[in-house]
């Protein structure tokens, strides 16, 4: 196949990747079930789109996607680790002042480490809600702060958070006091929104109630799938169920384990495959590009512009111009492509790079 070929190849399927992105994305937005799984999605269309721009005598398997086409796989995956948890060891060195001084002096939020703050709701309540009713409450995980947000039809209303830990209200302020027990209330129907944390906690109970009398557990929602408590105990980690005049969900560490499994298998996978196993491939195949050398480490006009797109690829989904940070180490990961000529690598990197973050980001609470 002629290299202009190969070139609108790629720009195809770049572009029909992000028509979907945007286009799920956007009607996700009124469809909790699909925000609430809008992962999974976003991994089929990076798994899936390849597939249909390739020739038939072409196996996706070519780019990356099994070891089918390693002859040595033990050497491979000895230099695909090694290469990967170097490269984790010296952003974790570099990382950790600059996400510092950011997180301090940009968002002025507050360092405070504290291991109860790994005690938090699970991953699936993780990510603003879909178009809600006006009269339910929302209660969803966002940065790791944790949102309820409600609008009363009718009045009085009344909101009660409780724990057996503290709950640390957001932003924080001078005179913060700390209580196991959070009742907001009015006389007039208003907007609801109310930021928190928990510390040295295992659980929170929402009683929300109108007028005196309870709400009906359909109209308390966790999550971006608007999840509803289940009319019963469940011995699941981080389930939600009724209880008492309300709500009950349970704060675990168990969340961790999930996100190591969402960031290795419906984030880094299908993100790499498509970025560096399947775009930087083709682009070489397409011409070799100009590369420039420091030592081992060298960067190449290919990873340049895959990077751009990937950094765009981001941006879309929520137009947050800091998510074109992803830029910068999405070059260590195509160089990680390149130098290993496998996926392995950058996929246990890039995990690995997000979790850093999650790991992080729970020690900071904001200030205002």
């Amino acid at each position: 196949m002629k290299a202009n070929q190969i070139r609108k190849e790629v720009v195809f399927a770049y572009g029909l990747s992000l028509l979907l992105l945007v286009f799920f994305d956007g009607i996700s937005r009124f469809i909790p079930l699909l925000r609430g799984n809008l992962l999974v999605v976003v991994a089929a269309i990076f798994l899936y789109v390849p597939s249909l721009t390739l020739a038939k005598n072409r196996s996706l398997d070519d780019f990356g996607l099994s070891f089918k086409k390693v002859k040595d796989k033990k050497a491979y995956l000895k230099k695909s680790l090694s290469w990967a948890f170097l490269l984790s060891a010296v952003t974790f060195v570099f990382f950790l002042p600059a996400y510092h001084l950011w997180a301090t002096r940009v968002w002025d939020q507050t360092f405070e480490p504290d291991r109860s703050a790994y005690s938090r709701m699970t991953d699936r309540y993780y990510g603003a809600p879909a178009e809600s009713e006006p009269n339910d409450v929302h209660i969803y995980q966002f940065n790791d702060v944790i949102h309820v947000s409600w609008q009363p039809k009718t009045a009085p209303w009344a909101l009660q958070l409780e724990t057996d830990g503290v709950i640390v209200e957001l932003p924080l302020s001078e005179d913060r006091s700390f209580s196991s027990t959070k009742v907001l209330e009015g006389n007039v129907p208003q907007r609801v929104s109310f930021y928190f944390t928990v510390r040295r906690g295992n659980y929170i109970d929402i009683s929300p109630s109108l007028q005196g009398d309870p709400l009906l557990p359909a109209q308390i929602a966790f999550g971006p799938g608007s999840e509803t408590p289940l009319p019963q105990r469940r011995f699941l980690s981080g389930q939600a169920w009724q209880h008492e005049n309300g709500a009950r969900v349970i704060l675990s560490k168990n969340w961790i384990l999930i996100s190591i499994l969402v960031q290795l298998l419906l984030v880094a996978l299908p993100e790499e495959f498509f970025y560096r196993g399947y775009l930087q491939r083709r682009l070489e195949e397409a011409k070799k590009s100009k590369r420039w050398h420091i030592k081992s480490l060298y960067l190449s006009s290919n990873m340049i512009l895959v990077s751009a797109a990937f950094a765009f690829g981001h941006l879309v989904i929520g137009w947050n111009p800091a998510r074109l940070a992803v830029f910068f180490p999405s070059l260590l990961f195509g160089f990680l492509r390149s130098k290993t000529d496998g996926l392995l690598a950058p996929i246990v990197y890039h995990a690995l790079c997000n979790l850093l973050v999650q790991v992080i980001s729970v020690h900071y609470l904001a200030t205002n």
